[in-house]
């Protein structure tokens, strides 16, 4: 079989469908390097990839083909003899069936049937795109901050930020530019609000951005009509919701949402000149008295700043740092206690007297013994108003037994180790007593161990067993009524 379909060259590899018309005219021309033996015509066969296969969709004398969609087609050469009387006759009426018949169903034929002809599978590929989509020419540009660093005005409690175009947006004819103020919430830019300026005035600290937005919004009729009104909720949508808006709407529209971060800062807290400052205890440990009472008192360093018209007060608490509860109040370093434990005074510079003030604090009302906390009073700081707690303070262990007394008759008392992970030592030196009690108690006051020592006895014995729990216990030693105190610490 001398049958050759030869080659083609495509007049045009993209053809463009008329915005009118909706259709296309897509054309090859063949490079003269066909043979068609005699009683041989050129059929020319439009083709599309389908499921893998080249499915054949029109025939036609010219190769030269209208579409009417978007995609890619493949124009083919085929040679064949249509003469009814030759043994070489292809009826392409009985065996091209378009839209179902493959180039591969032809090329079986021509074997099954033992017919001479030739088809040129390669063919040419031309890509035909939809004009019913123009390219979106929509540019928002970039802008860069005129500050990225502004504080909130103390007077109006107000701060206006803004941007400036850098003049490389695109705005199509009829479409319009708006700015929108952002702010990220749990990962997503969120939009807060909406302005045909880019600059907008916020009332809390924190950081925005301000995108630029460039959409057709005006025109009800146009098919990239954007309608704000409508797609965009303060508060509610973000700049995801808008670019997904874009895309499912086919509209043509931008937003460049990598503006720059202004940072807006509250200063009225870091303005405030109140300093606690720090106390010294008069007296780290003391014991309670025979009335069951002990007065437990600091000496401030004279390191505090009161602002004028401001107040010194004293917190007492059961224990240092901010999650302890407030046990008393005082205008003096100084509080009267009836329990043992560990105790911590606090100087607190505050306006506590003028209710009038923005930065009164209501002592009396606001303060429940034994309720409000160090972190409470911290928080009202923290809230903008202008005080001052010394969370360190100063702290006094208040014990079981009272103050050592000095007599005649002379002698220390010491626990090791201290602080111990198991059983620990008394130990007792000097001018020893002929009889002394050694008594161990808990924080609670309860007796946890007690030992009656004869002079001579011993100096030392082990007092403190590995099975306490931990924590912090006192020990009295009581000796013809000389007191001798000292605590240790069980881990």
């Amino acid at each position: 079989c001398e049958a050759d379909a030869g080659t083609l060259t495509a007049d045009a590899t993209t053809v463009v469908l008329d915005e009118t018309t909706g259709t296309a005219t897509i054309s090859a021309t063949a490079n003269g390097d066909a043979n068609l033996p005699d009683g041989f015509e050129t059929t020319f066969l439009l083709a599309q990839e389908v499921d893998g296969e080249l499915v054949i969709i029109d025939s036609s004398d010219e190769a030269s083909f209208e579409v009417d969609a978007a995609g890619d087609f493949q124009i083919l050469t085929l040679v064949s003899n249509s003469d009814t009387d030759s043994d070489d006759f292809l009826d392409l009426d009985l065996n091209l069936i378009l839209g179902t018949t493959t180039t591969t169903d032809l090329t079986d034929l021509f074997v099954s049937a033992a017919i001479c002809a030739d088809l040129d599978i390669d063919g040419v590929t031309i890509s035909v795109t939809d004009s019913g989509t123009p390219e979106c020419t929509a540019d928002a540009g970039t802008t860069t901050a005129d500050a990225t660093d502004v504080d909130l005005d103390e007077t109006t409690g107000t701060a206006t930020i803004s941007v400036t175009a850098n003049g490389d947006a695109n705005v199509p004819d009829d479409f319009e530019t708006t700015f929108l103020l952002a702010q990220n919430i749990d990962g997503e830019l969120v939009i807060i609000d909406s302005s045909d300026e880019p600059s907008f005035e916020v009332d809390s600290e924190g950081e925005f951005q301000i995108l630029t937005l460039v959409s057709e919004s005006d025109d009800l009729l146009s098919d990239d009509f954007l309608d704000l009104d409508l797609n965009l909720v303060l508060g509610t949508t973000t700049a995801t919701d808008l670019t997904d808006l874009f895309v499912s709407l086919g509209i043509c529209a931008d937003l460049d949402v990598e503006a720059d971060v202004i940072t807006v800062n509250d200063t009225t807290a870091a303005n405030c000149d109140a300093d606690a400052g720090s106390l010294s205890s008069d007296n780290p440990t003391v014991g309670l008295g025979t009335d069951g009472e002990a007065l437990i008192s600091a000496t401030p360093n004279n390191d505090a700043v009161v602002p004028a018209g401001y107040e010194v007060n004293y917190v007492l608490t059961t224990t240092a740092g901010a999650d302890v509860t407030i046990q008393d109040l005082n205008d003096a370093p100084e509080f009267t206690v009836d329990a043992i434990g560990t105790y911590t005074i606090h100087t607190l510079i505050a306006e506590t007297s003028d209710p009038d003030s923005d930065d009164f604090i209501d002592l009396e009302n606001g303060v429940v013994l034994g309720v409000t906390t160090a972190a409470d009073v911290l928080g009202l700081v923290s809230a903008g108003i202008c005080a001052d707690l010394d969370l360190i303070g100063a702290t006094t262990i208040v014990t079981p037994f009272g103050a050592p007394n000095d007599d005649d008759i002379d002698y220390e008392v010491t626990v090791y180790p201290n602080p111990t992970m198991g059983s620990a030592n008394v130990s007792i030196a000097g001018n020893l007593p002929a009889e002394m009690t050694v008594t161990v108690f808990n924080t609670a006051g309860e007796v946890v161990s007690e030992q009656v020592v004869f002079d001579g006895a011993t100096d030392s014995m082990e007092m403190i067993s590995q099975d306490l729990p931990t924590g912090i216990y006192y020990v009295q030693v009581i000796g013809e009524n000389v007191i001798r105190n000292t605590t240790f610490v069980k881990q």
